[in-house]
């Protein structure tokens, strides 16, 4: 997050008679003081849950990804893991199609102590640090493993830590879910709410700069137990490395200057009922849409993508690694969707020649249907997987280029949501700290 998310975030720390510092009372009557009870008695029964399952917990459901280096596995190799979490078609969010097992390598969250609540019920004060905001009644501290400055992280609970989350909101889509920064003074962070149901939830937020925050990586927070919660901070643009919806651009738009189109005339901004897209319509002639200054040796890429023609030898897809991206001399590895030949993984071309499918699964998609493309890659392999189903994965050197590209090949195509993380392989652990009470 730029520095000035903190003159943009909602911070409401509360004073020594609980009440926030806008000069609300916090909620201490008695309806309130029966959900909190509710709430602890939930997360208590989760507790339990958790100490009489059996096993190492950590190796057992809450362990959800296959942390296997990218350069695993021999060429032509398909990855049948799924790590990216999906977005919501065109009504974001969408959260009850995001499978369980969508963020393989994204998040790990480790197994943790009952809650702390005293001797008894009586409720255990929390004062380091201090409480961020006393609307919100129970927090769960996130601990990280070693993570770049400006890395954005995926926490998906499961088991025992889903139950306590889940038990914790005070609001049926869980839009009273905050990510808080406790620095200097606490910051509410934008966050992404990919998933909130009864089988998954997925959120991601973007590390903070220590400089600027200073606290380190242990002092992120995730705030719960709000039913009149207001809008959470969740500007993606703030969440990932490079965001695009295209919202911002005018229907006829070709793009630019955010994106650099070879051929201006095959890609422009369309109104998809009411939602603005991203379309490439061309015939039998490549034309990329490079991402202006976009360069990523590792990186993952994820975007919505809509086929409403599919022509001969058509494809769709995501090009990484580019060295050179002009139509005849294109040298570059994709992550792609063959409509024609109903297939889709990771291939190459090279001095404008398509060489192979590198790895690929068969794979058709239905014309006016969104489909989430996922492409990782780092310096040593790639792997792609469309709805978070492996479809293919490849170790390999990718070579010396960086450029990252939307493509289309005789086809009409349209693309949203287009979003850019960093890659550190393998990712960061999470680790989802036992829950905490605010005391009344």
């Amino acid at each position: 997050m730029p520095a000035s998310a903190a003159s943009d975030a909602t911070v409401g720390d509360a004073t020594d008679d609980g009440s926030p510092s806008d000069g609300r009372q916090a909620d201490a009557d008695d309806d309130a003081a029966a959900r909190d009870r509710r709430v602890t008695d939930a997360i208590a029964d989760a507790a339990e849950q958790r100490d009489a399952a059996s096993g190492d917990h950590l190796a057992g459901d809450r362990t959800a990804l296959d942390r296997s280096p990218l350069d695993s596995g021999p060429r032509d190799v398909i990855a049948s893991e799924g790590n990216v979490a999906d977005r919501a078609p065109a009504d974001r969010p969408n959260t009850d199609q995001v499978a369980t097992d969508q963020v393989a390598a994204d998040a790990v969250v480790e197994d943790r102590t009952p809650i702390d609540r005293g001797p008894g019920d009586a409720c255990v004060p929390h004062a380091n640090p201090a409480w961020w905001n006393a609307q919100y009644a129970v927090r769960f501290p996130i601990a990280l493993g070693a993570t770049p400055d400006g890395y954005t992280i995926t926490v998906q609970p499961h088991g025992a830590a889903l139950t306590e989350l889940l038990a914790a909101a005070a609001t049926a889509d869980g839009h009273d879910l905050r990510v808080v920064w406790h620095g200097s003074g606490a910051v509410e962070l934008d966050r992404d709410l990919l998933a909130w149901n009864s089988g998954s939830v997925v959120f991601r937020f973007k590390v903070q700069d220590a400089g600027g925050f200073p606290g380190g990586d242990q002092a992120y927070f995730v705030y719960l137990g709000n039913a009149a919660a207001p809008p959470a901070l969740a500007d993606r643009r703030r969440v990932y490395h490079f965001f695009e919806d295209f919202e911002g651009f005018n229907v006829g738009d070709n793009g630019t200057p955010t994106f650099i189109p070879n051929t201006v005339d095959a890609w422009s901004v369309i109104d998809d009922g009411g939602n603005k897209v991203y379309r490439f319509l061309s015939g039998s002639t490549r034309m990329s849409a490079p991402i202006a200054g976009l360069l990523l040796s590792a990186g993952a890429v994820e975007v919505r993508m809509k086929y409403q023609q599919i022509g001969y030898r058509d494809l769709g897809g995501v090009l990484f690694r580019a060295s050179d991206l002009t139509p005849d001399t294109f040298t570059t590895f994709g992550g792609v969707i063959y409509g024609w030949y109903g297939v889709a993984g990771v291939t190459d071309w090279s001095a404008g020649t398509w060489q192979d499918f590198l790895s690929y699964t068969y794979f058709t998609p239905a014309l006016g249907t969104w489909y989430r493309l996922a492409v990782q890659f780092a310096a040593a392999g790639a792997r792609v997987m469309v709805d978070d189903l492996g479809m293919g994965s490849w170790s390999g050197d990718l070579g010396p280029g960086q450029g990252i590209a939307l493509d289309g090949y005789n086809a009409d195509i349209v693309y949203d949501d287009v979003a850019v993380r960093l890659l550190q392989d393998p990712e960061p652990t999470v680790a989802l700290g036992a829950a905490q009470l605010r005391c009344q």
